[in-house]
């Protein structure tokens, strides 16, 4: 057995982003990814390749997006449904989308794929909306690719348990006006750890049933991808690319979920791996073998984050920040918010119809949560959510209500293909390419016990910005997975080149201690940003 190295770390200075969120925090420690991602490259000599995929199966096509102008390249790759039992006439067609490389010709360095994040990202969006900043902070370098994994967005044979995108979100809406449990919770201390209640149980029968719902709505009407979008299975796609596109080695920059497919592929493909950096880490140990823990570890820095807004808006002061007083400390902002949140839990704020909101309805204290976990993402926002607070505080909950029902959500069942590239295609979103990846890479024997008050006591122990467990309900399996070894003590096969894992202080879902845990067992490189 090898002897496990420990990582070695380096730190730099700069403000905290999140990276599956938004990309464009791109400034940080740029120079050191991208001189990581090109240090020691001759040179690439351009390989027509053959995938394994069919004789006939050669290099992907690029044609110009119509969404773009000229501006990106994009392709359709047909790869095998099922990679371990491959059938002619059962494929997946991934959506491809292509940044060219702005550097000399002389000066490329070949193809960095990357991956948004998720499980549930549109890699098509991602180099649409944030290309041209990776772009510059790799210099030109690289052409930059990406793709919508296995039932996200353009890629096809889509989920298909509803029959357009509107009517998912409608039930996701569903599930989140159910509430968390404080909406149930009699406690004037809503984060005390009192016994179950019946009213406590009530609630997460609800949220229960709805768990039962969406298995049977996808078991009615829901297509066989269902049982083939593991993140394994993606892994293989980007072999089959890496292997279409000409290159030696995948080159890789994955953020949140992408650092999951990233350490799937090294793990299953370590001689395939080039240069690979992974960003603000999901811990691939618990999110495949425990998903309750994987909770746990996703909060580590929650709290800090939320102290970090709050210390913020002291600082800045009431001619800066909407929710400061004159005289206001971390504490005394802490002790208003989680009296909005009790007032809210037993006198709703009520909101109005407008031309910004989806409708009208309710601002309750589980609403105040979804907006403060939301808003944590990105300092950009923190300035916003002050100022709805605030609003929220003096009895005008119409800044919350719309920023978790904007206008914009469509509901309506619509023609998915009416759009510049006349197929499939989401321009919203929703929960449901989550599920369909994570319940199945997850090992289900974890979640064993269904019960509501093993529920309801998690939701208790992950405290005030916790959301829901799930897949205790998903009945889906797949016969692609990978569970491990994640480890080099336990057998794991190192990559010939360091993976460098990015992780920070500011991070409120994968948080710095998973980063750190995962390059020590993995053997790789950690980078610090501290701000």
């Amino acid at each position: 057995m090898e002897k496990r190295e420990l990582p070695l770390v380096y730190e730099t200075s700069s403000r905290p982003t999140k990276s599956s969120t938004s990309l464009r925090g791109l400034g940080i420690a740029a120079f050191s990814l991208a001189a990581f991602l090109w240090l020691a490259y001759d040179s690439f000599d351009v390989i027509k390749a053959v995938s394994r995929f069919g004789p006939d199966r050669r290099a992907i096509k690029w044609f110009p997006c119509p969404d773009t102008a000229d501006l990106t390249f994009c392709a359709f790759f047909d790869v095998p449904m099922d990679h371990l039992n491959p059938q002619a006439n059962e494929t997946v067609t991934l959506a491809m989308r292509k940044l060219p490389a702005t550097a000399k010709a002389a000066d490329r360095k070949g193809t960095l794929i990357i991956n948004p994040g998720g499980p549930g990202g549109s890699g098509t969006e991602a180099v649409a909306r944030e290309g041209p900043d990776l772009m510059e902070a790799l210099d030109g370098l690289f052409d930059i690719v990406s793709f919508d994994p296995r039932g996200i967005n353009m890629t096809t044979p889509s989920i298909d348990c509803f029959p357009s995108e509107g009517p998912a979100m409608l039930f996701q809406l569903d599930l989140e006006r159910l509430g968390l449990r404080y909406e149930a919770q009699p406690y004037t201390d809503l984060n005390a750890s009192e016994p179950i209640t019946s009213q406590e149980l009530r609630w997460a029968a609800k949220i229960d049933g709805l768990a039962r719902a969406l298995d049977q709505t996808c078991r009615d009407h829901g297509s066989k991808i269902l049982q083939h979008s593991s993140t394994a299975s993606t892994s293989r796609d980007i072999k089959l690319i890496v292997e279409a596109l000409g290159e030696d080695k995948l080159n890789y920059w994955g953020f949140s979920y992408g650092t999951t497919l990233g350490s799937t592929f090294a793990a299953m493909f370590p001689d395939s791996v080039g240069h690979m950096v992974l960003d603000g880490v999901s811990d691939p140990t618990a999110y495949t073998t425990d998903m309750w823990q994987w909770g746990r570890y996703a909060m580590d820095y929650t709290h800090i984050v939320l102290d970090a807004f709050i210390s913020t808006c002291v600082e800045a002061g009431p001619e800066r920040c909407a929710l400061a007083q004159g005289n206001d400390t971390v504490a005394s902002i802490h002790a208003r918010i989680d009296a909005l949140r009790i007032a809210l839990r037993d006198s709703p704020l009520p909101v109005a119809a407008s031309n910004e909101t989806l409708g009208g309805g309710l601002v309750t204290t589980s609403s105040i949560q979804h907006v403060i976990f939301r808003s944590l993402y990105a300092p950009s926002r923190w300035s916003h959510l002050a100022s709805i607070l605030a609003e929220a505080e003096k009895g005008n909950g119409t800044g919350i209500f719309t920023q978790l029902y904007p206008s914009w959500l469509d509901l309506s069942s619509r023609d998915q293909t009416n759009n510049p590239f006349h197929r499939y295609m989401e321009t919203t979103g929703s929960a449901l390419g989550h599920h369909a990846v994570a319940c199945l890479d997850t090992d289900r024997a974890a979640l064993s016990d269904t019960s509501l008050p093993t529920l309801v006591d998690f939701m208790k122990e992950m405290g005030r910005l916790s959301i829901s467990g799930e897949c205790r309900r998903w009945s889906f399996h797949s016969n692609d997975v990978y569970r491990g070894p994640w480890s080099l003590e336990d057998g794991l096969n190192k990559t010939e080149t360091p993976i460098l894992f990015v992780g920070n202080m500011g991070d409120p879902v994968t948080p710095l201690s998973a980063t750190k845990r995962t390059a020590g067992k993995m053997g790789g490189t950690v980078l610090v940003q501290n701000g």
